[in-house]
């Protein structure tokens, strides 16, 4: 996975006393800021993506409706 995922979904997390001035989003932690720095495109990238995700899994664990499930493997075919 490591050659596959190789570039993506990269991170980079500042850690600060003070509260950031130029953050993307950030935290308070321990008696830390955590943050995203607004000119890290690659983490800012990668945390929209998450946010969607659980935005969407948030969004199917409402609904009740019957959750649909696709053989797409090569066991999945019928036989003839």
């Amino acid at each position: 996975w490591g050659q596959v995922m190789d570039g993506l979904f990269r991170v980079h997390c500042t850690k600060s006393k003070k509260k950031p001035s130029d953050a993307y989003v950030a935290v308070a932690y321990e008696g830390y800021w955590y943050y995203i720095d607004h000119r890290d495109r690659d983490t800012k990238a990668t945390f929209a993506l998450l946010l969607e995700v659980s935005r969407l899994e948030l969004q199917s664990s409402e609904s009740n409706a019957p959750l649909l499930t696709l053989p797409l493997g090569r066991y999945g075919q019928l036989r003839r």
